[in-house]
C-alpha cells in the first residue's frame, strides 16, 4: 500500500465536541496546511510508544514564562503528548508560575474543586460569559506557538447539593507533573492535532 499512496498519511484527532469519529488521511489528501497551522518537530525517544515534544514556555495574557528557567537551554523532548490523558502535567516550576500568573489575572471567586480533584477552581455558579474571564494561554513549542481559549485550559465540575443546591466550578485542566510532563487531551477540544506519515513533526489547525 505505502507505493500506492506516495507513503504519505496523517491521522488527525477531531475536536472533543464534533462527536464524530478521527479520520486516516491518505495520499494527496494527507498533507496538512493553510492558514493557521502550525508545525513542532516529533523527537526520538528510546521511551516505547511516547511521541514527545518541546516545550519552550508558556504565556498567560502577556506574561511569558520558560519551561524550566533554571538551564540555559530547553531540553528536546521535554515534554510527551497523549490523548489518552485528559489534563496537562507541566514541569513543577512551570506550572506554578501559570497558576499564580492566573490567580492575579482572573477576578472570578476563587473555591476548592467540587470533587476535591483540581487545584484552582473559580466558581461560576451564577456568572454568564465566565470564559470571557479567562485571559488566553499560549503554549509555546519549539516552532510553534498554540493559542488556547478557556474551553481548552479549563473544565467543569459540578457537584449536586440537598441544601445548598449545584455548585458549579470552572477548573484549570493543568497539573504539576510528577516524574514526566505529560500535553493532555484538553487541548483537543478546539483544535485538530496531526501526525505525519514519518511520524517527524505534530500538526496542529
Amino acid at each position: 500500500m505505502g507505493p500506492s499512496i506516495g507513503w504519505n498519511f496523517s491521522f488527525c484527532l477531531v475536536p472533543t465536541s464534533a462527536q464524530k469519529a478521527c479520520k486516516m488521511h491518505f495520499g494527496d489528501g494527507a498533507v496538512v496546511s493553510g492558514a493557521g497551522v502550525v508545525t513542532t518537530p516529533i523527537v526520538t525517544k528510546n521511551t516505547g510508544t511516547f511521541y514527545h515534544l518541546t516545550l519552550v514556555g508558556m504565556s498567560v495574557g502577556s506574561q511569558r514564562f520558560d519551561s524550566d528557567s533554571s538551564k540555559k537551554s530547553v531540553l528536546e523532548g521535554n515534554i510527551v503528548i497523549d490523548s489518552g490523558t485528559t489534563l496537562t502535567f507541566l514541569p513543577r516550576d512551570l506550572y506554578g508560575k501559570v497558576e499564580a500568573a492566573l490567580k492575579q489575572q482572573v477576578s472570578l471567586k476563587q473555591i476548592e474543586d467540587p470533587h476535591k480533584k483540581m487545584k484552582l477552581c473559580y466558581d461560576v455558579t451564577n456568572i454568564k460569559d465566565a470564559e470571557a474571564k479567562i485571559p488566553e494561554i499560549t503554549v509555546h513549542f519549539k516552532g510553534a506557538d498554540v493559542k488556547l481559549k478557556a474551553h481548552n485550559t479549563f473544565i467543569m465540575s459540578t457537584k449536586k447539593g440537598i441544601i445548598m443546591g449545584a455548585k458549579n466550578a470552572m477548573c484549570l485542566a493543568f497539573a504539576p507533573a510528577g516524574l514526566t510532563p505529560i500535553y493532555g487531551k484538553t487541548y483537543c477540544s478546539t483544535y485538530f492535532p496531526c501526525l505525519n506519515s514519518t511520524f517527524e513533526n505534530f500538526v496542529i489547525h
